[in-house]
């Protein structure tokens, strides 16, 4: 198991990406704020993981408080993936065979919990 808390709530998907422009056409391009955010939080989780990597399947348990009553859970758990990826937990997202997320009004900070799955 590898237990990892974050600083701060992921990035919402909708505020991670963005069009440029490339060339003549468009391309969709990470954000800066995420980019940043992703470092940070790759940063942790290296601290935290204590050489640990999980190489098969992956459970994914995510919790954290809600910001507003209209936030979408969803939409927090691939910045965090991502994070738990470049952090070395995992060694890809396609790793993860189940996912649990939920808002919790008694946590403080967002919180990651990476298990074996059966």
């Amino acid at each position: 198991m590898i237990l990892v808390t974050l600083h701060d709530l992921p990035p919402s998907v909708n505020a991670s990406l963005a069009l440029r422009p490339y060339g003549p056409r468009m391309a969709i391009c990470k954000t800066r704020d995420y980019t940043k955010w992703i470092e940070a939080a790759a940063m942790l989780v290296r601290a935290q993981r204590k050489g640990k990597e999980i190489t098969g399947p992956v459970e994914f348990r995510f919790t954290a408080r809600r910001p507003r009553s209209t936030a979408d859970l969803d939409n927090r758990l691939k910045p965090a993936i991502d994070a738990c990826q470049k952090g070395g937990a995992i060694q890809n997202d396609n790793q993860i065979v189940r996912i649990v997320a939920e808002w919790s009004e008694t946590i403080d900070a967002p919180t990651v919990i990476l298990t074996e799955a059966a």
